[in-house]
């Protein structure tokens, strides 16, 4: 206070004792600014003004007001501001009186010397006085905020000193153990719990206590009504400002519900573990903006991933496809993201740890309630079992259709041929001859129509003529009265003789419904080179049909299905009532 100027308001209504004062502090080297007032108005415009003063000096024997009024008024505005009396008839009792009403000393006249030191003392207590407010507000808010916090989580908060005695806790804590904060002060867990909970909440303070650090922990017990409650709870050393240890502050958190959905988790996690081992399964989570597959440890074990982390780039799982059917399986796939529609394909897999060729069924179907970061929920089945026996049901069934055309080729169609020369060596002299012409037509007939069922049951004429003019001999054997255009853009020797023998059959298949089913007038047929895949593509504009209904799903269509499947391609099937029938099928070409 030394350095700085100190701005002292003087009541007094004495001229020679203001100079008297004003010359005492000059002679102190105090640096001040005195003001001078001699009546109650100006004592309250004073105090009224924006600058405050640092002290009050005031005598009591006043004109128009006593030094009791001034000091009534001046405690009306400021608790802290110093007042000292500087009088010369104030007696012992009434200094003693208007100290108690706030005056913080009193000087007589005539001890001048006093003044100075005086006047430096209580502006000093008056600084340690605001200080002491300004902590005293400070602890008043803290405590005010830390009750708010209390009382409004919902977790149980308590403090404890370091005898383990409750000293305060929350509105949660009393309503969960239906406890009183005035019953309970001063307690231990002894005095107010059961054993099952004691046991573990004594020594989680021992360890707080012990080693001044934090623990956290759960304990478990039955509760009044005997229901098991498991809480989780968090202990730490409670320090005072000086760094002493002075108890402990806990916080504690029923889990019983979180542990039983946690079990409830686990349970279906294994259940879901034992389910896709019988059935040969591996689900799996692909986040489709980070290109991210979260998935179980079937899945990995299927596609034969060494690492044990569940989370893989997307590009892993597609390089795992066979190579011939990767573009076709990622295109696929990328398109039923874009239309946020259900993905199943079937095919091929490479195995890392064995290089072995797997046969795969991957199926998606988008999270509806995922917006802006779509979610796709999926499986992978390892079919290979199940492709391995539909193909050897196929190839029995291209061995049976290649024995069944050898038959009809060495035995019926022989006799046939037969049964024709005889008829035509024969004297017709005796016979009708229109009968013999009759039944030569009809053997004829017979004949034609076993040699093409023959080449349609045999493979052999296919493999001899090629694909083109295999598909060109179905074309034409069509009546004149449907009109079929064709596109074939393709080289044969780029197709393997399999895929070339399955597409054969498939659209074999295909036109045959159409003769069969379609009344169509147009048929459009094209085969033509899409990257490293086959696109086959037949439409008509007959009567259509209903794809939801079981007709559907006849031998005709579950053959072109299986026969898709074997190539490892997609067969995408478009018809409606009244609108014709549109294949598509995209198959690899090795």
């Amino acid at each position: 206070m030394n350095n700085q100027q100190i701005h002292i308001l003087y009541l007094e209504d004495n001229e020679n004792d203001v100079l008297l004062l004003e010359r005492v502090l000059k002679k102190s080297n105090l640096s001040f600014k005195l003001t001078h007032i001699s009546s109650r108005e100006e004592l309250v415009e004073k105090l009224q003004n924006k600058q405050q003063p640092d002290l009050i000096i005031s005598d009591f024997n006043l004109n128009g007001i006593t030094g009791a009024d001034a000091l009534q008024i001046v405690r009306a505005t400021d608790p802290v501001v110093p007042f000292l009396f500087l009088s010369g008839t104030l007696g012992e009792e009434r200094a003693v009186d208007l100290m108690r009403k706030g005056a913080n000393d009193y000087i007589l006249k005539g001890h001048d010397a006093r003044i100075p030191r005086t006047i430096l003392r209580l502006l000093q207590e008056a600084e340690n006085r605001r200080i002491q407010l300004s902590n005293a507000d400070e602890l008043v808010q803290k405590n005010a905020i830390l009750q708010t916090i209390m009382e409004s989580v919902v977790d149980l908060l308590f403090l404890k000193d370091e005898n383990r005695r409750y000293i305060t806790f929350n509105k949660s804590f009393a309503q969960h153990f239906n406890l009183e904060l005035k019953d309970a002060q001063g307690k231990t867990d002894e005095e107010l719990f059961r054993y099952d909970f004691v046991y573990t909440s004594r020594e989680s303070d021992n360890y707080v206590l012990k080693y001044n650090s934090r623990i956290l922990f759960e304990t478990e017990y039955a509760n009044s009504h005997g229901e098991r409650v498991i809480m989780e709870t968090l202990k730490t050393p409670l320090h005072s400002v000086k760094g002493m240890k002075r108890g402990i502050v806990g916080v504690s958190r029923e889990i019983t519900s979180k542990k039983k959905q946690e079990e409830q988790l686990r349970r279906k996690e294994l259940l879901l573990h034992q389910s896709e081992i019988q059935t040969k399964s591996g689900s799996f989570e692909l986040q489709v903006k980070q290109k991210v597959i979260h998935c179980s440890d079937q899945f990995l074990e299927i596609l034969g991933f060494e690492t044990k982390k569940n989370k893989l780039p997307f590009s892993a799982f597609i390089n795992r496809v066979f190579e011939a059917e990767r573009d076709i399986v990622r295109e696929a796939i990328q398109e039923a993201v874009r239309n946020q529609e259900v993905f199943e394909m079937e095919h091929r897999c490479l195995a890392k740890w064995s290089n072995d060729i797997i046969y795969c069924r991957t199926s998606m179907k988008p999270d509806v309630n995922s917006y802006e970061n779509t979610i796709y929920y999926g499986t992978i089945v390892d079919i290979t079992e199940e492709r391995t026996n539909k193909n050897a049901i196929l190839d029995a069934q291209e061995n049976e259709r290649r024995l069944i055309a050898a038959d009809l080729h060495d035995s019926l169609t022989q006799k046939l041929v037969a049964a024709s020369m005889y008829l035509s060596s024969m004297s017709k002299d005796n016979l009708r001859i229109d009968r013999v012409e009759t039944a030569d037509d009809l053997i004829r007939s017979a004949l034609e129509e076993t040699r093409r069922l023959s080449r349609n049951l045999s493979l052999h004429s296919m493999e001899n003529m090629g694909l083109k003019n295999s598909l060109l001999d179905i074309i034409e054997s069509f009546p004149a009265e449907i009109h079929i255009d064709y596109k074939f853009d393709f080289e044969e020797e780029d197709i393997t003789t399999e895929i070339t023998m399955n597409i054969y059959r498939i659209i074999q298949e295909a036109l045959a419904n159409v003769m069969k089913y379609a009344k169509a007038n147009n048929v459009h047929l094209s085969i033509e080179r899409s990257g490293s895949a086959l696109l086959c593509v037949l439409s008509d504009d007959g009567i259509g049909f209903d794809l939801s209904l079981e007709a559907t799903q006849g031998n005709g269509l579950k053959n072109i299905r299986q026969r898709v499947a074997k190539c490892n391609g997609i067969l995408n099937l478009q018809s409606e009532p009244g609108t014709g029938t549109r294949f598509e099928i995209l198959v690899p070409r090795k």
